[in-house]
């Protein structure tokens, strides 16, 4: 398990493609979401902070895990 913290500023435009991709969506409703998400952490909501003319950042620890490997399916 590996402790990483998320430093990467996501564009509004990299979000909105990722979240909404082949959709015409305002900017506005990101903006909705992105304080929708801050009220939903409560008393952690600056674990999301906006960088001017960037993006947003999400400053929270992460814990990574390894996923184990699958087995490959039986040939037939």
């Amino acid at each position: 398990m590996a402790l990483t913290r998320g430093r990467s500023v996501l564009s509004k435009n990299a979000l909105m493609a990722r979240v909404w991709p082949d959709r015409s969506v305002e900017e506005n409703n990101l903006q909705w979401q992105i304080s929708a998400l801050r009220a939903a952490f409560g008393a952690d909501r600056n674990l999301i902070d906006t960088v001017s003319g960037r993006g947003y950042q999400f400053t929270a620890e992460i814990d990574t895990v390894s996923a184990p490997a699958r087995p490959m399916p039986a040939r037939q």
